[in-house]
């Protein structure tokens, strides 16, 4: 089998079809080395659940990357895994299914620990399990063409002695493919009930991206991860997440879903903005003290196709999709956000910059919001809550919020609009449908809200039910069009327009 087949075999190729731009991962043809096909079994390895299997692991890992290239097969069986593994470039770890193959940490092992950038501070080191070899290096060494396969990574929930672990890290690689893998049991033993006093310190995660150039997760499942099931970080240029699944069950501090910290220095020193792609996948809060969903800082993100659960036991969960810090150019696009009733605290979909804007001006940032389905419920006891359901706070530009359809649910008084926007530089709000359920004694129902905005479009919107007031427009808001929005629902208002420079024309405000 040539070097290309190889690569083609372990699915990385499909990775190019759904991350745009990236080159194929089957594009090595270089050498003439044979390949192998390794089962572990040869090299020792038992499966059966009791046999430390890690240095059979490792020497058949070993020889595969003599030849070149090569696969390393586990059948079915339980692999206890005592010490870190390693995966050199050109080597594919292949079980026979992850119902059938599983790694299992030994209880209570202390596994190796590494700084996924050696240039950060010691307490951003993390253990890790199953490393590539190029690991802490700052792409000095580059680790390629790697895949993880068909199996079940189980941390077993061993210790961190107080830094934080990366089940797998991904460090240092070029085109590194993880298919048909589950990850759980992730939470470390040692790990605090809450998030109170964390610091830096106990950053968990079923998988780490860092200083990676490609990197594909198809059909995967993230679970029990504690603080962040997928990190993306320190110059990482573009992953993929598709067809998985993140079961965050007792998240114990913030970005739930995934944080993409994706800012850092390339092997080439060019400065990157990693972009992280979720499609057809499935996002499940069960509960916990988990703050942030999805949460870009100076990256791109993109969703799309996905769907969002949240329990009434997520009490204090409030934002799932959050692009914050100078985050470029984000998309959400017709996902569905499910919301049970009892849900005791306001729901964000979105918010983003917290600091000062002014520093991110040459950020160029967009957010493109469109053909989302939104199903929210608030309970009775955060009546005195604020928070929209969709709010972008100041600082943002170029804003598109388009094609969706908004269902919320009061049991208290309304004291939020659905789409709030402040002192946006440029935007759009464009044939959404918006109907809110509302109690007899709410204060006020808004759909829209603009405060200070400036070039904006409000278009083509329907806002229904139990609605006060439809679209209302605030202090400075300047260049705005509001046309062809049917607001007749509206109790008092369809239309309150407090700012100067606004344009109404064929509104159905009845």
């Amino acid at each position: 089998m040539e070097r290309r087949a190889f690569l083609q075999t372990t699915g990385a190729a499909a990775a190019a079809a759904c991350i745009t731009g990236a080159p194929a991962f089957a594009n090595d043809t270089s050498g003439d080395a044979p390949d192998v096909w390794v089962n572990v079994k040869n090299f020792g390895a038992r499966g059966d659940g009791e046999t430390l299997d890690a240095e059979s692991l490792a020497q058949a890992i070993t020889h595969a990357s003599s030849h070149g290239i090569g696969t390393v097969f586990l059948p079915s069986g339980v692999y206890m895994v005592e010490k870190t593994l390693y995966l050199p470039s050109n080597v594919a770890l292949v079980g026979a299914g992850r119902e059938n193959t599983r790694l299992k940490a030994v209880e209570g092992t202390l596994f190796d620990m590494h700084k996924p950038d050696p240039r950060t501070a010691d307490i951003r080191q993390r253990r890790t399990l199953i490393s590539t070899e190029g690991v802490s290096t700052v792409r000095e060494t580059l680790t390629e063409n790697i895949a993880i396969k068909h199996l079940t990574v189980d941390w077993n929930n061993c210790p961190t002695d107080s830094y934080g672990h990366s089940v797998a890290l991904m460090d240092s690689c070029d085109r590194a493919l993880i298919q048909d893998v589950a990850f759980v049991n992730c939470m470390p033993s040692d790990h605090p009930d809450s998030g109170e006093g964390l610091g830096s310190r106990f950053r968990c995660e079923c998988v780490m991206y860092s200083n990676a150039r490609y990197g594909l997760m198809d059909n995967v499942l993230l679970t029990d991860s504690g603080y962040r099931p997928l990190s993306v970080a320190y110059g990482s240029k573009k992953i993929t997440f598709q067809n998985g699944v993140i079961h965050a069950e007792n998240p114990v501090w913030r970005h739930v879903f995934c944080e993409n910290h994706g800012d850092g220095i390339t092997r080439d020193a060019k400065f990157v903005h990693a972009e992280v792609i979720f499609l057809n996948s499935t996002f499940i809060l069960d509960g916990g003290t988990g703050h942030d969903g999805i949460c870009s800082h100076t990256g791109t993100t993109h969703v799309e196709n996905c769907d969002f659960y949240i329990s009434p036991e997520a009490e204090t969960f409030r934002i799932i999709l959050r692009p914050f810090d100078g985050s470029r150019n984000c998309r959400y696009i017709n996902n569905r956000f499910h919301c049970a009733r009892r849900f005791r605290s306001p729901l964000r979909i979105m918010a983003t910059t917290e600091r000062d804007p002014a520093a991110w001006d040459n950020q160029n940032r967009s957010i493109t919001f469109s053909g989302n389905i939104i199903d929210l419920s608030y309970a009775e006891d955060v009546a005195d809550r604020r928070d929209p359901a969709v709010d972008f706070p100041a600082g943002d530009r170029r804003i598109h919020v388009h094609d969706n359809q908004f269902h919320i649910q009061w049991e208290g008084p309304v004291r939020s609009p659905v789409i709030a926007m402040r002192e946006p530089e440029s935007f759009s709000i464009a044939h959404n449908v918006i109907e809110i359920e509302a109690p007899e004694n709410s204060e006020t129902a808004t759909g829209i809200v603009i405060e200070d905005g400036v070039q904006g479009q409000i278009m083509g919107n329907s806002v229904a039910g139990d609605v006060t007031v439809g679209v209302e427009l605030r202090g400075e808001t300047d260049k705005v069009i509001a046309v062809a929005n049917n607001l007749a629902d509206a109790v008092e208002t369809g239309i309150r327009n407090n700012a100067a420079g606004t344009t109404e024309t064929g509104n159905n405000i009845t």
